[in-house]
């Protein structure tokens, strides 16, 4: 492997990952903040020539970095309609974090781009607790890109796991960990997934498993409501399948 050399500012090992994934060098150099050219250079010196598509125009196609990215947050917190009483053909959705969660927002704003709105910040009074609770959130415009994601995760309004899992990689995974994941007393990790069928929940731990070699298992938090759990002896392969991807404030 090429050494990065004390000249090199951007991450290689993220950069052969996301070559192995067949991602092309513009989607690399953006998600990586450098310019398309430096990472096609350095790759064809030390790598020879690469085997995917460099096509660096500004489509506003979803590129594959935008596709894990809202993969990964549709299986957290994300979420996505159609306003059918408007008569809409395409799809429109919203990422609301808590205002603890900024960072990791401020990050996906960056992903998405002019995707979407620009970050802002709301108030709710919950009279349940009696207390005020603080968010931050982005609109996605609406956009037929994201039909498809819409008919991936929805059904009759009711969001579910896709059938088709392909863009569960480390990057979507990472992203659905800072989303919806928490470390567990016992040493392991769970996955808030409360929210899917139990079938969808053991599908999607099933491809964690075939896929990646992680032990998991579903815990039951009553109410028809299962969570992912990644046990203690795999917890050390989940850490370096995701570590890359983690935001510093999100460690």
């Amino acid at each position: 492997m090429a050494k990065t050399g004390p000249k090199l500012k951007w991450n290689l090992e993220i950069a052969l990952e996301m070559r192995n994934l067949d991602i092309s060098y513009s989607d690399i150099a953006r998600y990586l903040k450098v310019k398309p050219t430096t990472i096609q250079t350095y790759f064809l010196k030390h790598y020879g020539k690469l085997p995917y598509n460099t096509n660096t125009s500004k489509s506003r196609l979803l590129d594959s970095i935008e596709k894990q990215v809202l993969f990964g947050t549709l299986l957290g917190d994300g979420n996505l309609r159609i306003d059918i009483k408007n008569k809409s053909k395409n799809t429109s959705g919203k990422i609301e974090h808590c205002q603890k969660q900024i960072e990791l927002l401020k990050f996906k704003k960056e992903i998405f781009g002019n995707l979407c709105s620009e970050i802002k910040e709301i108030s709710r009074f919950d009279k349940r607790t009696n207390k005020t609770y603080h968010s931050c959130y982005i609109r996605f415009k609406t956009n037929p890109e994201l039909n498809e994601f819409h008919s991936m995760f929805y059904e009759n309004n009711k969001k579910k796991i896709p059938h088709n899992l392909k863009l569960l990689t480390p990057l979507s995974i990472a992203i659905w960990f800072m989303d919806d994941g928490v470390k567990a007393t016992k040493g392991g990790y769970y996955f808030s997934t409360n929210s899917f069928t139990k079938e969808d929940t053991e599908r999607l731990a099933k491809e964690l498993e075939n896929r990646y070699n992680l032990n998991t298992s579903l815990h039951y938090k009553g109410k028809e409501q299962y969570m992912i759990y990644i046990k203690k002896s795999s917890a050390s392969d989940f850490e370096k399948l995701i570590e890359n991807y983690i935001i510093p404030s999100m460690y």
